[in-house]
């Protein structure tokens, strides 16, 4: 299922007008995003946990020409499902 027929499948069940549906599906996103990216949480119970996880820097290899390099440390975001 992708993001438009999730949002006529809500709107049909829900009453409301697609339009509405997905301003609120785009708010929520967009909350989500702001919270993890400042390092915080959010749990919606019962679908999915959002935050972010602190990968370390490592060594690495370029692919073309094997020659090795620095991978910098950076925050990724990480989902579980619940």
């Amino acid at each position: 299922m992708n993001q438009a027929e999730l949002i006529k499948q809500i709107a049909e069940q829900t009453e409301q007008k697609q339009t509405v549906v997905k301003d609120v599906l785009d708010q929520l996103t967009s909350i989500i995003q702001a919270e993890t990216a400042a390092g915080g949480d959010v749990t919606l119970q019962g679908v999915a946990k959002f935050n972010t996880k602190h990968r370390a820097a490592k060594a690495g290899r370029n692919p073309a020409t094997g020659e090795p390099l620095q991978i910098a440390a950076k925050r990724v975001p990480v989902v579980k499902v619940l």
